[in-house]
């Protein structure tokens, strides 16, 4: 049942977007999806059809393999689908359905077809969070081997109130095992190092650079920050525009270095020793929010 197969948990959030065409998508009743053969030949089918016959096929007994005549799906509340497309994890021509539905976008689930009209349903908890985009940029080939991997962007470091919760996103890579989607990150290198990394390590150098001009206003805000310690004060109204921008460019760098420190550590990688040095300094600022981020960082070194 929805609520009892292969969950997975995370503050994590989900790259996709429709890319089906709702207005010339063809209907087809719950029965008649799971009844047709997710594959090759019915492809341009399954991908015509539009988000109203996916969401009464995923608020169906048929999407989890149960029969009308078995009784209704009494434990399941009705979902609103979201997003949804067809990708082949297996690389064999076998399409399984995404589907991400819930509030804001805060449940991916993964249908497969194990056999006409028998399915196997996988989900993956969001905590609450979704994140639009584009579906090509979430369901991808990264290792040339034509099976399919999906993208999900992970929540990083926590801010002032859950409005900005998380701070900033990474992509987790997930893949298919043994018939379920398995967090892999680590086994896709080669797709940190050109497309995750480089843009992080540009973005933080061109905070490095920002901060160098802005030193003298970085050291009176928290010049300011640390004569109202312990208690942080709303630093906007204490400090001048100038300053409170240079404090939170140091807040930003912090938590953009730790990001990087994160990725290398679940790549396996260990930081240079100029990142270890700075992240031990993190703790001695006066600002709560750098030292903040560097407890992750800390702890993975």
């Amino acid at each position: 049942m929805r609520n009892m197969k292969g969950a997975i948990t995370g503050a994590a959030m989900l790259v996709l977007a429709v890319i089906v065409p709702v207005k010339a998508g063809a209907t087809a009743s719950a029965g008649e999806i799971a009844h047709m053969h997710w594959d090759e030949a019915n492809i341009s089918t399954l991908r015509s059809l539009d988000r109203d016959s996916i969401q009464k096929f995923v608020n169906s007994p048929e999407a989890y393999g149960i029969t009308p005549d078995e009784g209704p799906l009494s434990d399941i509340l009705p979902t609103d689908v979201i997003q949804f497309a067809w990708a082949d994890f297996a690389g064999n021509g076998k399409y399984a359905l995404v589907v991400v539905e819930g509030d804001a976008g805060a449940v991916i689930s993964i249908f497969q077809q194990s056999a006409v009209g028998k399915m196997d349903e996988q989900r993956i908890e969001l905590e609450g969070y979704g994140h639009e985009g584009q579906l090509k940029d979430a369901i991808r080939e990264l290792n040339g081997d034509g099976k399919k991997e999906l993208l999900v962007n992970s929540g990083f470091g926590a801010g002032p109130s859950m409005a900005e919760t998380p701070l900033t996103q990474w992509p987790m890579v997930y893949r298919l095992e043994n018939g379920k989607l398995v967090e892999a990150s680590r086994e896709f290198p080669s797709f940190y190092d050109k497309q995750v990394l480089p843009p992080l390590e540009a973005k933080i150098a061109a905070l490095e650079k920002t901060l160098d001009s802005e030193a003298g206003a970085k050291a009176a805000g928290e010049a300011v920050i640390k004569e109202y310690s312990p208690s942080q004060p709303d630093i906007d109204s204490h400090t001048s525009p100038e300053q409170e921008k240079a404090v939170r460019d140091s807040e930003q760098l912090a938590l953009q270095q730790s990001l990087r420190i994160h990725i290398l550590h679940v790549l396996g990688r260990k930081p240079t020793a100029k990142e270890e040095k700075e992240a031990l300094e993190w703790l001695d600022s006066p600002d709560y929010w750098v030292r903040k981020y560097a407890e992750p960082a800390l702890e993975e070194m």
